[in-house]
């Protein structure tokens, strides 16, 4: 293989897939796969959750002389991004692996890996269940990974659930401690229901663009994500998720309307305050007082924190209803973060799920369980 490209078009085809290389014990997926043709450059970074794609056309920014494949250390995306100049040629040597990267004034020579081993990844043989921009993407990854798990007791949390049927969209995340759900108006080609981890998705974030439309396909093991230039396949998650419509509460005895930035504001003052124990850490307590909400920590070795925010609006179907509950301060801060609109805390006892509401989010709903205190 032989060819030249220019260093920009380089550093971001590699700093895309260098995400996913690097995590198997697989000793060709410790590199990243380059092939060249005469059409495009494809370059792959794959582990055992997620393989990265992407796909550089040959134009005016590209020339082949000879095409092969290789596949290189990781390191030449530190070596390429420090390279001064603004072409780069890449040679390699298929007698012995090796490959070399070379530049007006640099030469660098590496030993990489045999392609051979590399696993085949194939193009997804379905028609896409779904189409969406990145930024409907963004926007179902940010209100809905904060609330996957991320301890390893119970892998299924780790997960977005993901279902269709009729017409609707359903996506889920909870690690049984908080829930958010989101539901859109969304046609989708049968009816699904698979369970992909949510940091993979997240950092599936990361290598598209934020003009790219992606379409969405499902296999048995894995959801792909695919815009004209980027392929990202992550793995599914084995077991059934859990039924979470019986934890959604519709009917409250107390509905308390709060100012999103005022109650941020004050929920990450009572956390400075509050840290706690293992066994209890960054407890407090939420209660009316008068015309405000009352936030309160228990007492700690680092203080006491006490704040008022004024209410919006209280409705109370219930006017005997106590409100009052005990919360984990750090849940709370990230329910309320990924909430649009001012902030509606619905309320039904002590110790039942309190449901945060926004009051501009349609089809989105969560909720947080209440903690005893001492």
């Amino acid at each position: 293989m032989k060819l030249t490209i220019n260093k920009d078009v380089l550093v971001n085809a590699l700093t895309k897939v260098e995400k996913a290389a690097g995590k198997s014990q697989i000793p060709a997926l410790q590199g990243i796969y380059f092939e060249a043709t005469e059409e495009k450059l494809r370059f792959i970074g794959a582990n055992d959750e997620q393989v990265i794609t992407v796909d550089v056309p040959v134009d005016e920014n590209v020339t082949v002389n000879k095409a092969g494949r290789s596949v290189f250390t990781k390191g030449i995306t530190d070596i390429a991004k420090k390279l001064a100049d603004e072409t780069v040629s890449i040679e390699t040597d298929d007698s012995n692996l090796q490959y070399h990267i070379k530049s007006k004034l640099s030469n660098f020579s590496f030993s990489g890996y045999d392609p051979k081993e590399f696993p085949k990844f194939d193009e997804p043989a379905e028609e896409e269940i779904l189409e969406l921009s990145f930024d409907e993407l963004r926007d179902y990854v940010g209100k809905l990974s904060f609330a996957s798990s991320t301890e390893d007791t119970r892998p299924i949390l780790q997960g977005i659930h993901v279902s269709s049927k009729e017409g609707q969209l359903k996506l889920v995340s909870t690690n049984s401690h908080i829930l958010s759900q989101k539901v859109v108006a969304k046609e989708t080609k049968g009816e699904i229901a698979i369970t992909p981890k949510a940091k993979s998705l997240s950092d599936s974030l990361r290598v598209f663009d934020a003009n790219d439309t992606i379409k969405v396909y499902a296999t048995s093991t894995h959801l792909i994500l695919k815009s004209n230039d980027v392929m990202v396949r992550n793995r599914l998650l084995d077991g059934n998720f859990p039924q979470t419509e019986r934890l959604v509460v519709t009917q409250f005895k107390a509905i308390m309307e709060v100012d999103k930035k005022q109650l941020i504001t004050a929920l990450e003052q009572v956390q400075i305050v509050g840290h706690g124990s293992k066994t209890m850490p960054n407890a407090a307590a939420l209660s009316i007082s008068g015309e405000n909400i009352k936030i309160e920590n228990n007492f700690t070795e680092s203080g006491k924190a006490e704040i008022e925010i004024p209410l919006v609006e209280l409705q109370k179907n219930d006017e005997m209803v106590d409100i009052k509950f005990s919360f984990n301060v750090k849940y709370m801060i990230d329910l309320v973060k990924a909430t649009d609109g001012n902030i509606r805390i619905a309320f039904v006892d002590s110790m039942r799920p309190v449901s945060i509401l926004g009051a501009e989010a349609n089809g989105e709903y969560k909720l947080i369980l209440p903690i005893r205190t001492r």
